[in-house]
């Protein structure tokens, strides 16, 4: 392994402990006045670091009768209105 290499690894591993122990001291600044406010900053402005939500929807169709079929909303091999559209079942 070169000596580049060496320093390279070595600025990489510093580099690491440095956003670890900053990480760690800005957990606990914001622990400290949280408490010596009872967390009225937090509440305030606590969603400006939330995550984004993504919404999921889950629709359920309820039944009796069995899966329907809609052979009008579907133009292929119907021979409905919508199949003039594509080229098929023309009268010229």
């Amino acid at each position: 392994m070169g000596l580049w290499s060496r320093i390279k690894n070595a600025a990489k591993k510093v580099w690491r402990v440095v956003k670890a122990v900053v990480r760690v001291v800005v957990r606990v600044v914001i622990t400290i006045v949280n408490r010596l406010t009872l967390g009225l900053i937090d509440l305030l402005v606590g969603f400006i670091g939330w995550p984004p939500k993504r919404l999921r929807l889950h629709v359920f169709v309820l039944s009796t009768e069995g899966p329907q079929s809609y052979p009008e909303r579907n133009p292929v091999g119907s021979g409905g209105a919508d199949s003039s559209c594509f080229g098929r079942d023309r009268e010229d």
